[in-house]
């Protein structure tokens, strides 16, 4: 019998890499959507507003791991793709 990968040993984390905030189209601040993701369990968190890098000049005390990313739109090869780009230090 095959295993399904989550029947298979080890770390499972629940995370989001693609949700906005009030600095793009989302309909809360940055703040709050890093609460609510922490407080329904969620491990990990990317807030990838349009254009636009949000960033936490301290991070909220209750929230998920917050993995610094924006959307920008792709010139390549059709101009309505996006790419998600995550950043690191």
């Amino acid at each position: 019998m095959a295993l399904t990968v989550f029947q298979k040993p080890g770390n499972w984390y629940k995370g989001n890499l693609h949700t906005h905030s009030t600095n793009s189209d989302g309909l809360y601040p940055p703040e709050l959507v890093a609460l609510w993701y922490w407080t329904t369990g969620y491990d990990f968190l990317s807030i990838t507003d349009h254009r636009t890098l949000t960033l936490f000049e301290s991070p909220p005390t209750r929230s998920p791991v917050l993995i610094p990313g924006m959307e920008s739109m792709a010139m390549m090869p059709a101009p309505e793709e996006d790419t998600i780009s995550l950043v690191s230090d």
